[in-house]
């Protein structure tokens, strides 16, 4: 994926709360800008990819777009070897030709092990609409989050509210590693990675995500 400047096709004035909201107060390093796309199709991917995309308790900063899953290391004993024994269960219909089955297992596989995962880091997407089939994310892994144990509030709020405090350079490795690579193999044109330029820094790039 190209590395280029957000500004160069994000208008700071016409998008502003992107910038101010986001970009001017995060340690936001990279953007990855989806093209031909809408919101619905986005949501819908998301969901299928075992994400939250509906109720979050959160700090809204004027996003088109939020979604977040489980990641990191579940905190309940006995719960990798369930989830795993979901996802064995669901190759097995599918063998045996048992679609319908096999749908029902996943589903409950992505509502237990990664929706609403009792993990102990989450992934938290935030997607802005930057043009007519334009949407540009950010990225960042939250820990603690709402679902750790023992569960620690103050921690929990300090981790969502206050600025500076999620991982985004991580996140947003996570984020192409795990849902976008194997698309952009795909449909390239429909990718792109953007260095937001306080962070500009030549030919510096994350490991498997950007190619200068």
């Amino acid at each position: 994926m190209p590395v280029e400047e957000v500004e160069r096709f994000v208008d700071r004035e016409k998008y502003r709360s992107f910038f101010t909201k986001e970009l001017d107060i995060e340690p936001v390093r990279y953007v990855v800008i989806l093209h031909k796309t809408n919101k619905k199709e986005l949501k819908r991917y998301l969901h299928e990819q075992g994400y939250n995309t509906w109720f979050k308790i959160e700090d809204r900063r004027g996003e088109d777009i939020s979604a977040t899953k489980g990641t990191g290391r579940y905190v309940i004993p006995g719960w990798k070897k369930m989830i795993e024994y979901f996802e064995r269960t669901e190759k097995k219909l599918y063998s045996k030709g048992k679609r319908r089955r096999a749908r029902l297992v996943r589903k409950i596989k992505l509502f237990l092990g990664s929706r609403y995962a009792p993990t102990e880091d989450r992934l938290h997407l935030k997607g802005w609409k930057i043009g007519e089939e334009e949407y540009a994310f950010t990225a960042h892994i939250d820990h603690p989050n709402w679902v750790t144990f023992p569960f620690r509030p103050l921690a929990v709020l300090r981790a969502h509210l206050r600025r500076g405090r999620g991982d985004y350079e991580s996140g947003t490795k996570m984020f192409y590693e795990d849902e976008l690579k194997s698309v952009e193999e795909k449909y390239p044109s429909r990718f792109k990675s953007a260095e937001y330029s306080k962070y500009n820094s030549g030919t510096q790039s994350l490991p498997h995500l950007v190619q200068i």
